[in-house]
Parts: C-alpha cells; sequence; structure tokens
C-alpha cells in the first residue's frame, strides 16, 4: 500500500490516503489545523444539535475559504470567528428572548407591587379610621375582616395574573415556549394513554431578518404581532368541546399551533388557513404618532405540518416537533409562502397542503 506524507505523518489507510491526496490537490497545508477543520466540517452531517440551515452555512464558509486558496492565520481565524457565529447565534437570539420576555414579566410585576401598595395603605388607613370610631367590638370585627378580605381576594387574583404572565410572550402576547412545552407534553402523554390524536403546525415568517433590518425591530415586533393575532384568531374558531388548541410562540419568528383531539387531523386545513391569512393582511407601518407612512405590504409564513404517529420510537414530543419541523423546512426550500404535511407511512413523505380559496385583503 503506497505511503504519503500527511499532517507529517507517514498514512497507510487507503480512505486516509484518498482524503490527504485530495487536501494536497486543493493546496491544503499538512498542518493540522487547517485539516482538522476541514475534517470537522466534513462530519458535521452527525451533528445533531445543529440544523441543517446552519450545516449548510458552515460548510459553504469553508468552501468559499477553500475556492480562495488563503490559508494563512487571518483567513483561518476568519473562517472560526465565522463558524463560531453560525453556531451560537440562535442560542444568543434565544437568550436575548428570554431577557426581554423577563423583563416583560418584571415590568408587570411591578405594576401588581404598586397597586398592592396602594392597597395595604389603604388597608392600614381603614384600621386605623375603624379602631378610633366609636363602632362596638362586633361592628368593628366585621369591619376590618371586610377589609382584610378584599385585600386576601386581591393578592390571589394577583397569583393568578403572575401565572398568566409567565406563561404569556411579552411581545405577541399569545402563549410562550414555557406553556408550549407544557400543553404538548400533556396532549402527548394523553394520545399514548387513550389515542387521543395530536396535531402540531410549525410557522416560520419568510425572510423575516431582511424584512426586520429593512424597518427595524419595531415595526419586526408589529409583524410577529400580526402572526400571532392571526394564528390565534384561527385557533379559537377551531375550539372545540372535544378538541385542546393552544398557539405560541416558540420562538424567534417561530410560531406552535397545538391541537388534541378528533379535529386535529383537519390541522393542515387550518394551518393553511392561517398562512394564506397571513399572506392577504395588509401591513401598515406607522411612525410614532401613528400616521401611516408605509402602505400595501404584505409578509408570508412558510408552514410544516405534523400528527402524532403510531410507530414512532424514542421520545414521542421530540418525533412530533422534529417531523413538522422537517415539513417547515421542506416548505421554505420548495420555495416558501407555502404548507406541507409530514406523511410518514406514505412513500412521498413530504406532501404540499392544497390551498384554500383567497380570502379579501385585511388591513392593519
Amino acid at each position: 500500500m503506497k505511503k504519503i506524507q500527511c499532517c507529517g505523518k507517514e498514512c497507510t489507510w487507503s480512505a486516509t490516503e484518498c482524503y490527504c491526496e485530495m487536501l494536497n490537490k486543493l493546496g491544503v497545508p499538512q498542518d493540522t489545523k487547517w485539516r482538522s477543520l476541514i475534517l470537522f466540517c466534513r462530519e458535521i452531517s452527525e451533528f445533531r444539535c445543529l440544523t441543517d440551515v446552519q450545516k449548510t452555512d458552515i460548510q459553504r464558509a469553508l468552501t468559499s475559504a477553500l475556492e480562495k486558496k488563503d490559508f494563512s492565520k487571518l483567513n483561518f481565524d476568519n473562517v472560526l470567528q465565522t463558524q463560531h457565529g453560525i453556531t451560537v447565534s440562535p442560542f444568543k437570539k434565544k437568550v436575548e428572548e428570554l431577557l426581554r420576555e423577563a423583563n416583560s414579566i418584571v415590568k408587570d410585576f411591578h405594576g401588581l407591587l404598586a397597586e398592592r401598595y396602594i392597597n395595604i395603605t389603604e388597608l392600614e388607613d381603614t384600621v386605623i379610621s375603624t379602631v378610633e370610631s366609636d363602632l362596638d367590638e362586633k361592628e368593628m370585627i366585621v369591619c376590618l375582616r371586610s377589609a382584610f378580605d378584599s385585600v386576601k381576594v386581591m393578592l390571589e387574583n394577583d397569583m393568578r395574573s403572575l401565572e398568566k404572565m409567565a406563561h404569556k410572550d411579552g411581545v405577541t402576547g399569545i402563549s410562550n415556549r414555557r406553556a408550549f412545552d407544557m400543553f404538548i407534553n400533556d396532549a402527548m402523554d394523553r394520545w399514548q394513554k387513550d389515542g387521543t390524536l395530536v396535531g402540531l403546525a410549525m410557522f416560520d415568517i419568510d425572510f423575516f431578518k431582511r424584512f426586520n433590518d429593512a424597518h427595524g425591530h419595531r415595526i419586526g415586533d408589529q409583524a410577529l404581532r400580526v402572526v400571532a393575532k392571526q394564528i390565534a384568531h384561527h385557533a379559537q374558531n377551531f375550539v372545540a368541546a372535544d378538541c385542546q388548541v393552544m398557539a405560541a410562540r416558540y420562538g424567534g419568528e417561530e410560531f406552535a399551533l397545538v391541537v388534541s383531539g378528533a379535529k386535529a387531523a383537519d390541522l393542515p386545513q387550518l394551518a393553511e388557513a392561517c398562512r394564506i391569512a397571513v399572506r392577504n393582511f395588509n401591513f401598515l407601518i406607522r411612525d410614532a404618532n401613528g400616521n401611516v407612512v408605509e402602505n400595501g405590504l404584505h409578509i408570508t409564513v412558510s408552514a410544516g405540518v405534523a400528527l402524532s404517529w403510531k410507530d414512532w420510537h424514542g421520545p414521542l414530543v421530540d418525533n412530533l416537533i422534529d417531523s413538522a419541523d422537517k415539513a417547515l423546512y421542506f416548505a421554505k426550500a420548495s420555495g416558501r409562502d407555502k404548507t406541507v404535511i409530514f406523511a410518514p407511512d406514505e412513500e412521498q413523505r413530504y406532501k404540499l397542503v392544497p390551498p384554500l380559496p383567497a380570502a379579501k385583503p385585511v388591513k392593519a
């Protein structure tokens, strides 16, 4: 077997020889750092912690570097920095969203505290005035008990309000990721116990980064609220006695719609109705004073739908989310602004949901 020099060592394995010869032809230096980086990117398809888009972007960055044949330390550092940015950016984005959500909850909580401070002050005044009054003992007890009961009811309502705050997305006002996780886990538990069908639709705003960069984060948040409102509206119309529905912001520009019950079988049509409603929405951009500065804008979403499947093994929730996510990715790869359903038991696993009749445009 032929022996060649690779990274300063003799290689005797034919597979390694082929790999080294390929790198030699590309002009890659025989030092460990560049070859290790290329080998890492070559095996990146096996990394389950990265999305297909991230893997493609990392490999594209490396391919661009190889085409330039610039193997300097500066270019190596640039490739590493690009790779780090691609890998870390989704997590950084999630942390930023969590911070924004936490800030929103803290702001609401401060509002509650301010209200209760006033109530406690009023209670103190009531107690003092009652004690100083000419009421007899029984009348005084009734008056004080009534005052304390009022504050007790307010505090109980505060506890319920805080629970709602913890499950509400601060930007869109619909359910957040925490509430989604609880809901879908309960739904999949019911499916496992009694066969109650579960459906999941994942929505992603098309070219949202481009929209955000062009119009700013304030307008971007408006776009998020528009999509959330349309999905939540259609979700409410889908509620039935034997059917539980939740619309939630999954993260970033992604939204989720979960249906648990017999009507889950109709989720592909519901997701398609949501997609059309978003596309037909006439998006207006207003300035800080409420004046319209731009009219006639339209945003679109891509949607992926999956239903619970009897042959799944392993974590059931993960299977459902992954299946809907793959259908969503297929919809985006097929041109965006489409609804695709994942059909695991058929030869054609990803099917386009037939478009519904177009509705009239809705104004902002």
